[in-house]
């Protein structure tokens, strides 16, 4: 056992001699849910600025966003994103609306945003791109010969003249992509089917926004056909558990009356949740659909 754990970093198991068993499972709420979706909205666009907040004179990305939302059905098994999402006033988003957020909303507004933006972006590109060949320019006067290549790579040779070598300036980076609107739809697939979307991510953004779950993602078909589907092994329950826990009012108390408290509070939650459920199913339809307007049929 001793030599199993210095070999794999895990404590041994008998479930280990089985060969079909892999020892190492990915999670995938984790992975894909708090992993990749997370890291395609916040870091590559939020971060990446090519999602931006309105100013006082200007409508910007994140504004068209936040019309779109205040006035967007979601479903009831996702969890809605706060108002002001991609915003420090919109908190931090759990799992849960991570999962609405990368499968519901934003494959519908995305291709929008792009549609209304992409241009006038492009067009902040390419000036700044031209900015950036005259200082380039510039640069290689002062202190030697150089050249680009493909607008991303500098490489310079100092000339003996120049004592002190400056570093040159850095070219600038897309806000926005053309066709990023439909790498977005296929994470939102993948994301679904558990397929491999980040092989076009790599061409489109480069490696240094590669991160381990983009490759990790790609274990979970096999993850499925042993295990089965993922809510069947996914810590979305559990954490949504927690969540619901928190929310429960305490007054943080020492020597397991904590554990007490959520335990009677959880337990009124119950308790109302069936009361209203009874009452509900007793209720003549008339009256049912006074309340609700539904239908009887």
């Amino acid at each position: 056992r001793d030599k199993f754990f210095k070999a794999t970093g895990m404590r041994w198991s008998e479930f280990v001699r089985l060969p079909y068993f892999d020892a190492v499972l990915i999670d995938p709420m984790h992975n894909l849910l708090i992993g990749v979706i997370k890291n395609h909205w916040y870091a590559t666009w939020i971060q990446g600025s090519s999602l931006r907040s309105n100013t006082s004179k200007v409508k910007r990305e994140l504004g068209l966003i936040h019309e779109y939302l205040n006035s967007f059905e979601m479903p009831t098994f996702v969890g809605r994103p706060a108002k002001q999402v991609g915003e420090p006033a919109g908190g931090s988003l759990s799992a849960d609306t991570y999962k609405g957020l990368g499968t519901v909303f934003l494959p519908v507004v995305i291709p929008l945003v792009w549609d209304a933006f992409l241009d006038p972006a492009t067009k902040d590109y390419n000036a700044s791109l031209k900015y950036f060949e005259k200082r380039m320019a510039t640069w290689d006067r002062k202190h030697g010969t150089a050249y680009l290549n493909d607008a991303s790579q500098v490489i310079r040779q100092p000339s003996n003249k120049s004592k002190k070598v400056t570093e040159p300036p850095k070219p600038p980076e897309r806000r926005m992509h053309p066709g990023e609107e439909r790498i977005f739809l296929k994470l939102a697939t993948a994301t679904k089917i558990y397929m491999q979307y980040e092989l076009t991510r790599e061409d489109m953004y480069g490696q240094s926004k590669m991160k381990p779950n983009h490759h990790y993602v790609v274990h979970l078909p096999d993850q499925i056909k042993d295990y089965g589907p993922v809510y069947g092994f996914w810590c979305l329950l559990g954490e949504r558990l927690n969540k619901l826990l928190k929310s429960f009012k305490s007054n943080n108390w020492g020597g397991s009356q904590l554990e007490v408290s959520m335990m009677r509070e959880w337990g009124r939650d119950v308790q109302l949740h069936q009361t209203i459920s009874g009452f509900f199913s007793l209720m003549p339809c008339w009256a049912y659909l006074q309340l609700t307007d539904a239908s009887c049929f």
